[in-house]
């Protein structure tokens, strides 16, 4: 019927997963089985639902960032995923996914469920950490991304400095 692999959980944590897929279980009537697994890879994603191996992603700094109501709000969203394409063999946001996102409960972003849902909507987001540090030489600069900046035709405004010249240094 499905099948869980959340080893960051604690086991109070997921038992109450394990009863939310057994209650969205019965109340379809669902009978194909889904894979819920943990991915340390994703970055600021929380979960997603890839529909080709009926697997849903969970990402586990999200357990840890925002505790296990917010973490199930998620798997609800996906598993909601997970309904549509069953019933209709795609997934995407439209009205019958919101439909059965709040049925169930998930969480949206506040965008989404403005119209159709908006005590669903959340605005907790993982933020990706900074990962390049850029400085110019003179001082008055200083700057980190996330991404690498293209180096072409920027200044320091101070001195006049490329900023092919400034201090670069990676932080991850």
């Amino acid at each position: 019927m499905y099948r869980i692999e959340l080893n960051s959980l604690t086991v109070e944590d997921k038992d109450r997963v394990k009863g939310e897929i057994v209650r969205i279980y019965s109340r379809y009537n669902i009978e194909t089985t889904v894979n819920i697994v943990e991915n340390r890879r994703l970055k600021t994603t929380a979960g997603r639902f890839h529909p080709h191996g009926m697997t849903i992603e969970m990402n586990p700094k999200y357990y840890r960032e925002f505790g296990i109501d917010r973490f199930i709000g998620t798997i609800r969203h996906e598993m909601a995923h997970f309904i549509q394409y069953i019933a209709r063999g795609y997934t995407g946001h439209n009205r019958e996914f919101k439909r059965i996102c709040a049925d169930l409960g998930g969480t949206m972003n506040q965008k989404m469920a403005a119209d159709t849902c908006p005590d669903n909507g959340t605005t907790a987001y993982l933020k990706s950490d900074d990962k390049w540090h850029y400085r110019c030489p003179c001082g008055q600069i200083e700057f980190k991304t996330k991404r690498r900046i293209k180096l072409n035709n920027r200044i320091c405004r101070f001195c006049r400095t490329s900023v092919r010249d400034f201090h670069i240094k990676q932080l991850r």
